[in-house]
């Protein structure tokens, strides 16, 4: 694989993405991501780039968080890439000390 997921750590509400592609194949290999074992699909918050076959999860929530992996096959076989994984944080408003010293 030319490019393999890594693992990432997101504020809640942002975008997550996740690379994986083999090199030019012939023919072209199809790329399907994983969440566990459980197959993501396009849709909602969940798109996967038919060009590059890049994972983009937009504004990620804690559920979101997990292990992620991708297939990539064509009818020469299939390559399984490392499993990287989401890592969620919440994001808190940060308290000035004008804000801590108001009665």
């Amino acid at each position: 694989m030319t490019f393999q997921p890594s693992n990432l750590t997101v504020t809640r509400e942002q975008v997550a993405g996740f690379e994986c592609h083999a090199p030019n194949s012939a023919p072209p290999a199809e790329v399907t991501w994983f969440r566990g074992s459980d197959r993501l699909e396009s849709g909602g918050r969940v798109f996967v780039s038919p060009d590059t076959g890049t994972l983009f999860i937009r504004e990620v929530v804690t559920g979101d968080s997990g292990l992620y992996h991708c297939v990539v096959e064509n009818l020469a076989g299939s390559l399984t890439s490392r499993t990287a994984e989401l890592i969620v944080t919440e994001s808190f408003p940060a308290v000035g000390k004008a804000a801590c010293m108001l009665h």
